[in-house]
């Protein structure tokens, strides 16, 4: 699997497993795409891709019920336009699911598009809300250096 527009980050403790993913897109210059059925549509593509369980049939998909609904949240971030997505993963073909918390970022200046994902799996914690809380700051925290270029690093 090509990684090279993609890094994936884990806290596995016994109770409370975490972990982040980002993925970006170089030479955006029209995000008229952007919105939250596409974001929707990527985090489903690239958490299926590369977010697995114990085997490969096993990754991580959102759940979409009407009993847990989905937050969407667009502002403006300084120079970036960002999207804040808030729901509830599930594990297709395994038992599991747990919050998540996503971010995604478009910076004018370096064309490229971003996307940050926060997600926990904790069955034994009831109180998963300061988790959340935890992971809405961190993704608000989000800069872009614009003098970096994959391509000459």
């Amino acid at each position: 699997i090509d990684t090279s527009d993609f890094l994936s980050f884990r806290r596995n403790l016994e109770i409370n497993d975490r972990w982040f993913w980002v993925w970006w897109k170089d030479d955006v210059t029209d995000i008229n795409f952007l919105d939250s059925d596409w974001i929707n549509a990527t985090r489903d593509s690239l958490n299926q891709q590369y977010i697995k369980g114990s085997t490969e049939e096993k990754y991580v998909t959102t759940e979409y019920n009407d009993r847990i609904k989905m937050r969407v949240n667009s502002f403006q971030k300084g120079r970036y336009l960002a999207y804040e997505t808030q729901g509830w993963w599930t594990m297709t073909n395994a038992a599991m699911g747990g919050p998540f918390v996503n971010f995604t970022y478009y910076d004018p200046a370096t064309n490229r598009l971003f996307m940050i994902e926060y997600s926990q799996f904790a069955p034994s914690v009831r109180k998963k809300l300061p988790f959340i809380r935890q992971f809405r700051a961190m993704g608000r925290t989000f800069e872009s250096d614009s003098t970096w270029n994959q391509r000459s690093s």
